[in-house]
């Protein structure tokens, strides 16, 4: 797999809700985040979905699906941010 992240990443496991239900985070980044859900997101999608830190506040992301791999226990994810609110 070519490798084409330029922003270091940091791992990060944390309820993450949106329209489609459900997911958990594995990794974050300055411009993107990685998760796992039940539901399959198309590329290109654009969706608004809150990240759901260990306690307040949360954060609130409009956010670009880069891809969707199918795994053995759902989806992963990958979401390119496009807008960040913090939330109390």
């Amino acid at each position: 797999m070519n490798e084409q992240r330029t922003n270091e990443r940091f791992n990060l496991c944390c309820l993450v809700t949106f329209r489609e239900g459900p997911g958990w985070s594995r990794d974050i980044s300055t411009t993107g985040i990685y998760f796992s859900t039940k539901r399959a997101l198309k590329e290109s999608e654009m969706i608004q979905f809150t990240i759901h830190l260990n306690q307040e506040p949360n954060v609130q992301c409009d956010g670009k699906v880069m891809r969707t791999e199918q795994r053995t226990d759902g989806y992963g994810v990958a979401v390119q941010f496009t807008k960040l609110f913090i939330t109390v």
